[in-house]
């Protein structure tokens, strides 16, 4: 199974979001928490599908370790906002 570390965040006035530090660009939103949370698998899906169609190798998941040097991640959490782990086993057929 493969798993990439999200962050949950939720901002005044706007819908929940998730977003994969180690995916640029792969994202996903709701009105409430859960919504997102349950789209996150399916944000990752389709992003990696992309990036096969157009021949691209899959980033690697960093660990929570080396996520937390990463400036966008450090501004995320001085905001209060959550890192998760998604998982999705389907990803396992995709990324090989």
């Amino acid at each position: 199974m493969i798993r990439y570390l999200g962050i949950l965040e939720k901002d005044p006035g706007s819908l929940w979001g998730i977003w994969f530090p180690d995916l640029p660009g792969c994202g996903t939103a709701g009105e409430t928490a859960d919504i997102a949370l349950d789209r996150a698998p399916e944000a990752l899906r389709l992003w990696i599908e992309d990036a096969q169609a157009d021949n691209e190798a899959l980033p690697p998941s960093r660990s929570i370790e080396d996520l937390r040097s990463d400036a966008d991640v450090q501004q995320a959490l001085s905001l209060g906002h959550a890192v998760i782990v998604v998982q999705v086993p389907e990803l396992e057929r995709l990324a090989g």
